[in-house]
């Protein structure tokens, strides 16, 4: 429904996907998906000596659950999408946790191990209503020890979609608005960095996913611990033609 945008980073990474293995099962028709997940991540030594010099592992666990006795269909796909466009009716309750123990350079850092942990929760809700096709979706991120300043830092997101399911010219409108929040706590007890994102998005599906037009505002609010002595608060707007082969 958006351009992904940054919003204050909750902890460094490449963005790259780890080396891994993962198992899944699906229980009742996927009323019940389970994932657990054991990974080595491809940079978790890209500064020397102090990240995670003994190559700990990472453990990844999910469940979600869809209650299809309500008749809504289950999200088997490998990823979750952000809208389905009317062709299923989606009601998809989640729970994630991921944790890895990083042991550092005790003679390059004040503390040189710490566990990493991550938990979030999330839900999605799309149902088809004649011409008319909404969508919320919500989550949290809460984590902790994500560096090795033991700092933590939390999450939170609402947004949704109305989507008109009949064509005006050539595609099918729709409008998007989202409101993301994030959070630091430094483990010093200091000023908390905070970054409000407020988003409004029209979303003109051509061809579904497959070719669609995006125009959409940005507006990012920041406290004065997040900006410092030279940040701003800025707005971002975005024209995008997105097309998948």
């Amino acid at each position: 429904m958006f351009e992904a945008a940054t919003m204050g980073a909750l902890a460094g990474g490449s963005g790259s996907r780890d080396a891994g293995v993962s198992v899944r099962s699906d229980i009742a028709d996927g009323m019940l998906i389970v994932r657990a997940g054991i990974f080595d991540g491809r940079f978790d030594n890209r500064v020397s000596g102090i990240s995670n010099k003994d190559e700990n592992l990472a453990y990844a666990f999910r469940v979600q659950f869809t209650p299809t006795m309500l008749g809504y269909k289950a999200e088997k796909g490998y990823s979750l999408s952000d809208t389905y466009l009317g062709k299923q009716n989606v009601l998809t309750l989640g729970f994630g946790y991921n944790t890895q123990k990083r042991k550092d350079d005790p003679a390059t850092v004040v503390n040189e191990e710490h566990t990493w942990k991550q938990w979030t929760v999330d839900a999605q809700w799309e149902q088809k209503y004649g011409d008319m096709i909404p969508n919320v979706q919500l989550g949290y991120i809460d984590l902790k020890d994500y560096d090795r300043f033991n700092n933590d830092a939390k999450a939170f997101w609402v947004q949704g979609q109305l989507l008109y399911d009949q064509v005006v010219g050539f595609g099918k409108p729709a409008l998007a608005l989202g409101w993301f929040n994030s959070e630091q706590k430094p483990a010093s007890g200091g000023p908390k960095p905070k970054v409000n994102r407020y988003a409004v998005y029209f979303n003109y599906y051509i061809k579904g996913q497959n070719a669609k037009i995006q125009l959409g505002l940005d507006t990012f609010s920041r406290n004065s611990a997040d900006k410092g002595a030279t940040g701003k608060n800025y707005t971002d707007f975005t024209l995008a033609l997105q097309t998948i082969f």
